[in-house]
């Protein structure tokens, strides 16, 4: 069976789950998922996007997005690495779901919100290696 709607947004817990408990954020407070409040300032949200379909079945790929929002440059380009650093070319880091973690971009500033906070975004697909 491949991942269902459900599926995708319980792999997005559970990745945000696997990013707080290696202390990128805490949820509800500064860590968040699909979409990032305009307060606080420093923060990181986990949006599932849409994308190319990039292998024979797409419900086994699912692309992402991890935005960071820092006020500073070198410590939002600091955390944005750190989030890479836990996830590209990673394997099976989510109990629930195994798989691969591949970055399908470089760190680095994407744009300035209407505040002019820098936002740092990391792209990724996750590959599932079984079907659920």
């Amino acid at each position: 069976m491949p991942l269902t709607e459900k599926d995708t947004f319980a792999l997005a817990q559970a990745l945000a789950n696997y990013l707080e408990a290696n202390t990128i954020g805490v949820q509800a407070t500064d860590l968040f998922i699909q979409q990032l409040p305009e307060t606080p300032q420093v923060g990181t949200v986990v949006v599932l996007t849409g994308g190319p379909i990039l292998a024979e079945d797409p419900t086994r790929r699912v692309s992402f997005q991890i935005q960071h929002r820092n006020t500073d440059v070198s410590s939002g380009l600091s955390k944005s690495v750190e989030i890479n650093n836990l996830l590209n070319n990673r394997w099976n880091v989510l109990e629930d779901f195994p798989g691969r973690f591949t970055a399908v971009s470089e760190a680095g500033i994407s744009f300035k919100d209407d505040s002019g906070n820098m936002i740092f975004v990391n792209n990724y697909v996750f590959t599932s290696t079984t079907q659920r």
